[in-house]
């Protein structure tokens, strides 16, 4: 159960409104959380401790349902004044939980903004016409209507982002610990929670990846991963590049690879480094079209008897010079 579902069980069970099960459940949760003190605190000494006590009511509602037990009823009016008292400790409790999340480089916007959870692959269009497609079991928090100099939605799962170009007021992504921000461009997201696991692979545009002090700037084709398991920004080439740009032709007839190689750098938008000189101007015939950039590498290398490997964001070409 989620704090909010929570404070309009509150609300339902102040109004009368309340089935009799939900009710008990309250009544339930109450004498647990009693239970984990045998006195009352003066007036004076509650509000440094009402961030604990919202803590203590999340992990709470969470648990297990109680079994319920069968004990002479209190009256209703004792336990609609608890429920007055946790939904005000409630209240203070979500500023708080708030504050922290803002402080902590978490989502900036109050935690009532709209969560989304795809049960299949859903399209949100958001208010700046911006559109998020998210994948099964993924959620989305984000703002109804965004206000102020940011533009900010928390993403837990994978989803692909087409955002709306406005330069003064650019658009960030909270997944985890990293912070993804863009002007204007195309962009996925994989974030997995329990692993601390985070990637973001850019289509089009530029986007910053920001972890504590370290930034890192993506363009097309490259990615940037975070995990527990290696607490840095590492970034690396997606698996299967994309074209950026079509109009370079992949036909070659006695093309000096230097040449070859600027052309793919063209297509791909992907920095390509030949490491011996001698290799530079070894000519290459050969027609590349309709293949992948790592099918077209593995050509060229065949044929000039060369090898390659991707170093960070770029690709290092490597032989002993022509045959």
């Amino acid at each position: 159960m989620t704090p909010e579902e929570f404070q309009e069980l509150l609300l339902r069970y102040q109004r009368n409104e309340a089935t009799a099960e939900e009710q008990q459940r309250i009544h339930a949760w109450y004498d647990r959380l009693a239970a984990d003190s045998q006195e009352e605190l003066p007036a004076a000494e509650r509000p440094p401790l009402q961030a604990k006590l919202w803590s203590t009511i999340r992990e709470r509602i969470d648990e297990p349902e109680p079994e319920i037990q069968i004990r002479p009823l209190r009256k209703a009016g004792w336990y609609v004044g608890v429920a007055a008292s946790i939904l005000l400790v409630l209240s203070i409790g979500l500023w708080f939980w708030t504050q922290s999340s803002v402080n902590s480089g978490q989502l900036a916007f109050h935690t009532a903004a709209p969560l989304i959870t795809a049960r299949g692959p859903q399209t949100l269009t958001l208010s700046d016409q911006s559109q998020v497609t998210l994948l099964q079991g993924s959620s989305l928090r984000y703002s109804s209507t965004f206000t102020g100099k940011l533009r900010e939605v928390d993403l837990q799962g994978t989803a692909f982002f087409q955002i709306t170009k406005n330069p003064e007021k650019p658009f960030l992504v909270h997944t985890g610990s990293l912070e993804t921000k863009v002007l204007g461009t195309s962009f996925w997201v994989r974030h997995q929670p329990k692993q601390s696991y985070v990637q973001v692979q850019v289509v089009t545009g530029k986007v910053s990846v920001q972890q504590d002090q370290n930034q890192v700037i993506l363009v097309p084709n490259q990615l940037v991963t975070y995990s527990r398991e290696k607490p840095w920004l590492q970034t690396g080439l997606v698996q299967n590049p994309l074209v950026v740009d079509a109009s370079v032709s992949m036909r070659f007839k006695d093309v000096p690879l230097l040449r070859v190689v600027e052309r793919l750098e063209k297509r791909y938008g992907i920095s390509l480094l030949i490491k011996q000189s001698a290799l530079r101007q070894c000519p290459f015939t050969g027609d590349l079209t309709g293949l992948g950039l790592y099918e077209q590498l593995g050509m060229i290398c065949q044929a000039l008897n060369a090898t390659y490997q991707s170093d960070g964001t770029q690709i290092l070409l490597q032989g002993a010079g022509c045959r």
